[in-house]
């Protein structure tokens, strides 16, 4: 059974790349993870920008375990990609180590959903921390970042963008990274 959820950037900005920076790596992740997205929107200088995005539906009540816990674990890494994508834009990578006291970082409501997910799985030492990990390992390889920077300056450039446009511009993008 499928979700909608719509992701939307955290806090108003008029700083259209981040923005779209944010969008992009949540919506490639999403995408990398399986799940169907199905609009990007980056409007307004920034102010307005979300993903729509069908993933799993999880258990509503109690701790998370099995298939729960392995798409709740996709869940987070979609929702912390974009905070990591927008981090990386102004540097080249991202260079934040995550860390839970931070109140910056609560502010994020990406923050909120991956610490209210992780707090539901019924496992042993805490998930944030390495799914924050993977997400970076994954998101800064050459042909993703391509990737995800495709997708955030065509985003710019045109505001909106359907889930076939955006799989298209990552996948032309990958495949022009692995010929340079």
């Amino acid at each position: 059974m499928m979700e909608f959820t719509r992701y939307a950037f955290p806090y108003p900005t008029r700083n259209l790349e981040r923005a779209a920076f944010f969008i992009a790596g949540q919506a490639f992740v999403a995408r990398s993870e399986g799940f169907g997205v199905t609009r990007a929107v980056v409007v307004n200088d920034g102010r307005e920008a979300w993903i729509d995005v069908d993933h799993p539906r999880l258990s509503a009540d109690g701790p998370l375990r099995g298939y729960d816990t392995i798409n709740a674990h996709k869940i987070i890494r979609a929702s912390l990609a974009g905070l990591a994508a927008q981090d990386a834009w102004g540097f080249g990578r991202c260079c934040r180590r995550f860390i839970f006291c931070d109140k910056t970082d609560f502010a994020e409501a990406a923050i909120w959903r991956a610490i209210s997910l992780a707090g539901r799985i019924d496992a042993g030492p805490p998930v944030l921390p390495p799914l924050w990990q993977e997400v970076q390992e994954y998101l800064f390889t050459d042909e993703h970042w391509a990737a995800v920077s495709a997708v955030a300056e065509t985003l710019i450039r045109d505001g909106e963008l359907s889930g076939t446009e955006i799989a298209e511009i990552a996948n032309t993008a990958i495949l022009r990274s692995w010929h340079q």
